[in-house]
């Protein structure tokens, strides 16, 4: 299969994703664990110039997932990072920067989003960059199918749109922080994983932590 073929299928699978016809396999697994896995990419594959910072958390981030679907979302918004702080730079500017992730727990109420489980806790994996960032209206229309701030030779114009709808997908959602010329934060939530689906207040409060510095 030559490369425009494989471009296609990927375009296939991802419109797939966009239309809720994509089947996921959900199972139980440690997110520190994929994070390996998709840091020793993008120290493989990105820019020499961008500074990777991973900080794992201490113990197990157990989830319910898609492995290959949560990955592909992850990776999506790490390489999306590393563009905001190379081929969206201006020709005249210092390319590469930091790209740093971290994991910690935040409880969740319903007023901050109206699909939280009924245990409201929540593993957030925040991926910061030093890039360009992103002004308040496209920040807005980020998630949009088709939506892209790119270069057109770049292939991204459904990127961030899947990467919204597997998240949702896993009952999380994203949060996004952003200044122009400093850098963007995107925080996934994703529910804490509990044997019985619903974690009860005094076990919650044995595992909340602050975010690690």
């Amino acid at each position: 299969m030559d490369e425009s073929n494989y471009k296609a299928m990927d375009m296939f699978q991802q419109l797939l994703l966009l239309a809720h016809k994509k089947e996921f396999s959900f199972t139980i697994a440690d997110l520190n664990q994929s994070m390996e896995c998709i840091e020793k990419n993008c120290r493989h594959s990105f820019e020499k110039s961008i500074v990777i910072e991973a900080n794992y958390y201490p113990e197990p981030v157990m989830v319910e997932v898609d492995i290959e679907q949560i990955e592909r979302a992850i990776s999506s918004v790490c390489t999306n990072a590393a563009h905001a702080m190379t081929i969206m730079r201006k020709p005249d500017e210092e390319q590469g920067g930091i790209l740093s992730f971290r994991f910690y727990k935040e409880f969740v109420d319903e007023k901050k989003v109206s699909t939280v489980l009924k245990q409201n806790y929540y593993w957030v994996l925040e991926i910061s960059d030093t890039g360009i960032g992103i002004s308040d209206d496209i920040k807005e229309r980020i998630f949009e199918p088709f939506f892209t701030t790119k270069w057109e030779n770049i292939d991204t114009e459904l990127e961030l749109a899947v990467v919204y709808a597997i998240i949702k997908k896993h009952k999380g959602f994203i949060d996004i922080y952003s200044e122009i010329n400093k850098g963007t934060s995107f925080k996934i939530f994703l529910p804490v994983y509990s044997l019985n689906g619903n974690m009860k207040v005094s076990e919650a409060q044995n595992i909340i932590s602050e975010p690690t510095k």
